[in-house]
Parts: C-alpha cells; sequence; structure tokens
C-alpha cells in the first residue's frame, strides 16, 4: 500500500494503487483479502484501501474488485482474541 523512496523499499511494489494499470488484473472479479485485524486508516469503510478501489475503478470500469472482511470481523472476534493471547505467553 505504501513504500518508501529507494530500491531498498522495492520490496513492497508493486502498490496496490499501480497493480491494476499494469494490465491482467484491470477487469472482471477481484478479491481484495486484507490482513488487519481491525479498521483503522488503511482498512475499514473509510480507510486507504476502500479509496484506492474506488479510485482503481474509475480507472478500470470493469474492474469488479471485492473485500473479504477483515480478521476480526463480528464473528472471529474472539477467536483470535484468544488465539494472540495463547501464542504471546508474555501476556
Amino acid at each position: 500500500m505504501e513504500r518508501r523512496p529507494g530500491n531498498e523499499y522495492s520490496f513492497n511494489d508493486p502498490l496496490l494503487e499501480n497493480v491494476f494499470d499494469q494490465g491482467g488484473l484491470d477487469s472482471g472479479d477481484v478479491v481484495v483479502a486484507p490482513a488487519f485485524l481491525f479498521p483503522g486508516n488503511h482498512a475499514g469503510e473509510d480507510g486507504d484501501l476502500a479509496r484506492i478501489l474506488k479510485s482503481c475503478k474509475e480507472r478500470h470500469p470493469t474492474l469488479k474488485s471485492h473485500m473479504a472482511n477483515l480478521v476480526c470481523d463480528a464473528v472471529n472476534d474472539d477467536l483470535i482474541v484468544r488465539l494472540i493471547e495463547k501464542r504471546a505467553s508474555f501476556l
């Protein structure tokens, strides 16, 4: 989603905002599965992901993006929190 300048940060390429402009993913159904636990600046209804996908859809009208639920949605939040507590032995 974002990248610092310099070749040492090229591991983040291609950025989501550019990937649909490179061909092959500029039309049809695409599922975006964010790996964020909770909504916030990046994920959620008004997050960066939603704005980026909206902009991509404007540039590519035949693109149909579908956003998967976040990891801690209403169904899985207790399960994920218990798993994190179990894995983080220092808690």
